[in-house]
C-alpha cells in the first residue's frame, strides 16, 4: 500500500511539472517571457530532468533579453543593448528578432561614425564606436577603416604605435585601401633598418652568439648588465660571474626562446631618423615588450627590453 502511495505522489508531482511546462510554453508563445521563466523554474523544481522546461527556459531568457535590449535602444543605450542581444543569441542561435536588432544597431553605429563623429572631428567617440562594432564583428572592414582614419587624425598623423596598430588591423581586411597602403608604406620606409638590427639581435640570442649580441647593445644596456653581475658577485651567488653568464641565462629562458623564431615583431614605431621603438612578443610570455633602437656613433644599437604600452588585448 505504501509503495502505491509513493508511486501516486510521484505521478502527481510529474503531472504538476508537466502542467507548469505547458503553461510556460503558452506564456512563451504570447511573448510573456517573465511569466514563462517563472513557470519553467517551477516545473524544474518539481522535476530537475524536465528537458522541455529547460530548453524553453533558455528560449524565454533569450526573448526577455531581446525585449530589454529594445527598451535600452529606445533610451539610446547602444552598448548595453548590444551586450544583451549577444547574450540572447548565445541562448538561442535561431532568435531572428535578436539577429535583426543586432544588425540594425551595428549599422546605426557605423552611420553615426561616418556621418556624425568623423565630420565633427569627435575622434574619441569615433574610436570607441569602432571598437564597439569590432567587439561583435571583428572582421568588419568598414569599422576597421574608420577606426584607422580616426586614430590617425586623433594623433595628428604621427606614426606612433596607436596609428600603426590601427592601420595594420585595417590592412588585414582591406589590404588595397589607398589610405592604409600609403601610410603603412611610409612607415615601412622609415623602419627597415630597425627591423634588421632587431632580427640580428634575436638571431644572436637563438644561436647563443655572445660576441654579436654584445656588439649590438648600447653602452647603457652593457652597464646595466655589468651592475646586475656585480650584484650577484656581492651576494656570493655563483649563477652570474660575468656578462657572458648573463647572456647565457637570457638566451636560455624557456618561456621566451622555446620556439625557433624567438620574438614576433608587432610594430616598429619610428621616433626619428635614428631612433625607434620595436614592439614585440614572445610566444608564451604574458606581456608585450619593446626595445629602443638608437644610432650611436653611426652604429645602430639596442637598449634593454622593457614593458610596452601595448597590451595583448589590443592585438585582435
Amino acid at each position: 500500500m505504501k509503495n502505491i502511495i509513493v508511486v501516486l505522489l510521484i505521478s502527481l508531482m510529474s503531472l504538476a511539472g508537466c502542467s507548469k511546462t505547458a503553461q510556460g510554453k503558452r506564456a512563451y508563445a504570447k511573448g510573456d517571457y517573465k511569466k514563462a521563466i517563472s513557470l519553467f523554474e517551477a516545473a524544474l523544481i518539481k522535476n530537475g530532468s524536465n528537458v522541455t522546461a529547460g530548453k524553453y527556459m533558455a528560449l524565454a531568457h533569450s526573448g526577455l533579453r531581446t525585449d530589454e535590449a529594445a527598451a535600452l535602444l529606445q533610451q539610446g543605450n547602444q552598448e548595453e543593448a548590444l551586450a544583451l542581444l549577444d547574450e540572447a543569441m548565445g541562448l538561442d542561435s535561431a532568435n531572428q528578432d535578436a539577429q535583426t536588432l543586432m544588425k540594425q544597431t551595428l549599422q546605426t553605429v557605423l552611420n553615426q561614425i561616418s556621418k556624425e563623429y568623423l565630420p565633427s572631428r569627435a575622434w574619441d567617440k569615433a574610436i570607441a564606436a569602432c571598437n564597439l562594432i569590432s567587439k561583435y564583428r571583428p572582421d568588419d572592414a568598414q569599422a576597421l577603416l574608420l577606426k584607422a582614419r580616426a586614430v590617425y587624425e586623433s594623433e595628428k598623423g604621427v606614426a606612433n604605435y596607436k596609428v600603426i596598430l590601427a592601420l595594420q588591423q585595417a590592412e588585414k581586411k582591406a589590404p588595397k585601401d589607398p589610405f592604409v597602403r600609403m601610410e603603412l608604406d611610409r612607415v615601412k620606409g622609415q623602419t627597415g633598418k630597425f627591423a634588421a638590427i632587431f632580427a640580428k639581435y634575436q638571431d644572436a640570442l637563438i644561436k647563443k652568439d655572445f660576441k654579436t649580441w654584445k656588439s649590438i647593445i648600447t653602452p647603457k644596456f652593457s652597464a646595466d648588465v655589468d651592475k646586475i653581475v656585480q650584484d650577484f658577485i656581492k651576494e656570493d651567488d655563483p649563477r652570474l660571474k660575468n656578462a657572458n653568464d648573463y647572456f647565457l641565462e637570457l638566451s636560455g629562458d624557456p618561456v621566451k626562446y622555446n620556439s625557433p623564431e624567438g620574438a614576433t615583431v608587432i610594430c616598429i614605431e619610428p621616433l626619428s631618423a635614428n631612433r625607434a621603438f620595436i614592439h614585440f612578443i614572445y610566444k608564451d610570455y604574458p606581456k608585450v615588450l619593446r626595445m629602443e633602437a638608437e644610432t650611436i656613433g653611426n652604429v645602430l644599437k639596442l637598449h634593454k627590453e622593457e614593458d610596452s604600452p601595448i597590451k595583448k588585448t589590443d592585438l585582435y
